[in-house]
Order: structure tokens, then sequence, then C-alpha cells
């Protein structure tokens, strides 16, 4: 066993610190030259990259943005390519954070970066953010409840037309900036194309779009309704004789009045047709034989015409006849 004295451990340590010391200038440029040397070699291996991700904004309950502000911001993300290879899109997401503002006004405040996944082991990562920070003016909250207007384009087949019509709902609550929502009366519905349509009809509609600060809590779409009919032109013709028709040769007929009126209705195209020659009233005696007293339905006779026509109503709607025996 070898035994060193106390005092060759001192003039040992003595010998190291000198050779420590010793040529100092050199030595400190010589660290000084491995340090720009690693920082060199890192600035070399590391890489940029770009990605957008959607800005999310953090609001009270009771406020609202009250005006427009970036959707996405640029994210640009500086490391080794292995980082980047590793790390995906929805590792990284920017929110501004207004939660603690409790009055409308304009602020600024910073975005910030949260990391999920990959990128929180990513190493070295390097994430700046530009915008580095936002403005924006929020405002109380509001809500409403509005009427929902449909806005009906083009036309439909001829002789057609919309005998009625109804949305689902036809109200819609709405919310947004409070300066904003209490000017709005009402939403209207993106067109409604009834284009040389004659069924009735059923038709899911978008609301228009009234700002991008104003939500439709129930949702932006409707249902349209329409009931579609004949486009039918009413036309009153008189006076127009009623007949006796099936009439005995042997009896005598007396009718109390023998004048009435037609109402008719027709396509546009064929309503001229029709007049008092063309129409008429008539009564069918033809089952009656036996002379006497009669209260009898009356009739009406059109002409025929290529189209549609109907009877909206005539009178009178019976007449009474007296029937006698010829020579009595």
């Amino acid at each position: 066993m070898i035994l060193k004295s106390r005092k060759g451990y001192k003039l040992k340590i003595k010998e190291i610190g000198e050779s420590i010391i010793s040529n100092w200038p050199v030595k400190i440029l010589s660290l000084a030259i491995a340090v720009l040397l690693f920082y060199f070699y890192r600035l070399n291996t590391t890489e940029e990259y770009f990605i957008s991700v959607p800005l999310e904004i953090m609001l009270n309950n009771n406020f609202v943005a009250a005006d427009t502000y970036p959707t996405d911001v640029r994210v640009s993300l500086r490391g080794s390519s292995e980082s980047f290879f590793l790390i995906n899109e929805k590792d990284i997401t920017a929110y501004v954070d207004f939660t603690a503002k409790e009055k409308s006004g304009l602020y600024r405040e910073p975005i910030k970066i949260k990391k999920r996944g990959n990128a929180l082991y990513a190493d070295p990562l390097e994430i700046k953010v530009v915008p580095a920070e936002i403005r924006l003016k929020i405002e109380e909250k509001f809500i409403k409840t509005v009427p929902v207007i449909p806005v009906i384009k083009g036309f439909l087949s001829e002789n057609y037309e919309i005998i009625s019509s109804s949305i689902i709902p036809d109200n819609v609550t709405i919310e947004g900036p409070v300066s904003i929502v209490e000017k709005i009366t009402l939403i209207k519905t993106e067109d409604i194309n009834i284009e040389n349509k004659k069924e009735n009809f059923i038709l899911p509609i978008k609301l228009e779009k009234i700002s991008d600060l104003v939500k439709i809590v129930e949702g932006g779409e409707v249902q349209f309704y329409g009931r579609i009919g004949k486009n039918l032109i009413s036309k009153n013709i008189a006076p127009v004789g009623i007949e006796i028709r099936g009439k005995n040769n042997n009896m005598i007929y007396d009718i109390d009045f023998d004048t009435g009126s037609i109402k008719i209705e027709a396509e546009r195209k064929i309503i001229n047709f029709f007049n008092n020659e063309n129409c008429s009233l008539y009564v069918d005696i033809s089952g009656v034989d036996i002379p006497g007293t009669y209260n009898l339905p009356v009739f009406v006779s059109l002409s025929e015409a290529e189209g549609e026509v109907a009877v909206a109503d005539f009178t009178p709607e019976a007449v009474t006849v007296h029937i006698t025996i010829k020579g009595r």
C-alpha cells in the first residue's frame, strides 16, 4: 500500500490548478469556438415549418365578439426535421382568453399556443404565432325571436299558382352583439325556386346570413311547404236561359222564371270562349209524367273547350214547374 502525505495532496491540487489557469486566453478562446460551433451546427440542422391553425376566442358567457376577427393564425415551427415528422397539425392550437372581461369595450390580448400530443415531446421546437396579439371589441350578448320571411323566385307552370304556403318554423331565435341584434326585425330565406312547378312541394331552405357575428340558435334551415293549384279566372255569365228537357208532347210546362246566371272558372286562354250562347241552365223533366206542381233541380250545360273549366256557382239551383195536360 502506498501512502501519501497531506503535503503531497496539496502539491497535486496546486499542480492541477496551475495547469488550468496556465495559458488561459487560448483555452477560453477554444471554449468560445466550441460553443459557436455547437450553435452553428444547431442552426444548420434545424428547419422552419409554417402551418395555419384555427383561432379560438374564449369569452365570458354573457358576452360576444362585436367585430370580426381572424379565424386562423399563421404559426411558425422551428426545430429538427425529425420533430416535424412526428407533429400533427392538431397538436398545435391557438387561443385568446377574454373570459376575465366583464364590460363591453375594446381589448387587446396575446395569442397563446397550446401544445398537445407529440408537440409536447418534440425537442428542439420553437413556436411563434403571427399575429402575436389581437384587438377585439366585445359586447353583451342579446337574444331575441324574429319571424322568417320566404323569398320566392321564378314562375310556376302556366295557369298554376301557389294557393297556400307555410314555413316551419316560422320564427327563429337569434343571438349576437346587442348593437346588431336589436336592429334585426326579420330573417329572410335564401331564394325558393318555384320555376315550372305544378304540384305541391316541400323544400328545405337555408336562411339568409345576416352577419358573421349573429348566430341562429336553432340552426340555419327551415322547411317550406307550397300548395299549388290551377290559376283559373272567374267569369260571370248572365242572363242564361233555363231550358226544359225531356218534355212530353202531351203536356204543358210552365216555369216560374226562365233565366239565371252561371259563374265559371277557366284557364286564361279559354275564358273568353264562354258566353250566354254556349252556356245554359236546364231542368230535366223526363221522369215526370203526371200533371202537378214540382220543385226540380237546375243543371248547368257548358260547351266543350280545350282547357280546364269548372262551374263555381249558378242560380237558381231549383225552379218550380207546373205541368198540365193539353186540352184540359
